[in-house]
């Protein structure tokens, strides 16, 4: 273990925590295989086959031919895009997902409150355009904020 630096180290907890499912810190790597996509490209869906509980699987929803990637929509739809952006790294297309002001009644019942503001902070005259040489986090979050955070986004 002496040849594993602490941001070695970090990096494979980091992997662990976003790959796992569930409450427990169990990896499923075929559930993380498949791509995002929105109901037009989705062809396979996860679902838990009743004889074995404790397995995850996919079935597709199509015909899949052979070399085609498989599609999920990972339940985007139900998440608003901030939160999607910050757990897997990008948002659907605007429009697809909850507006950006919008959580699912889920964080009512979970958090007892009012969702709160997706785009407090990331409004253009709240957030201006990062240095070029900017950490790269960044220039991502200002790459989100102008697709769903301006006046006229596409809601």
């Amino acid at each position: 273990l002496s040849d594993v630096s602490f941001d070695e180290a970090l990096l494979a907890l980091v992997h662990l925590h976003v790959r796992s499912f569930g409450d427990s810190d169990d990896m499923v790597p075929l559930l993380d295989m498949a791509n995002g996509g929105d109901d037009a490209e989705i062809n396979v869906e996860p679902y838990d086959p009743e004889d074995r509980p404790t397995r995850y699987c996919f079935r597709a929803t199509r015909d899949i031919v052979e070399g085609e990637e498989l599609v999920n929509d990972y339940e985007m739809p139900h998440v608003a895009p901030l939160a999607s952006f910050q757990v897997f790294g990008f948002p659907f297309r605007p429009g697809y997902q909850l507006d950006a002001n919008s959580l699912s009644e889920d964080y009512k019942m979970v958090y007892h409150e009012e969702a709160p503001d997706q785009c407090k902070g990331l409004r253009p005259h709240e957030f201006p355009e990062p240095r070029p040489d900017a950490d790269p986090i960044l220039h991502n979050y200002r790459r989100f904020a102008a697709m769903y955070c301006h006046e006229d986004a596409v809601q």
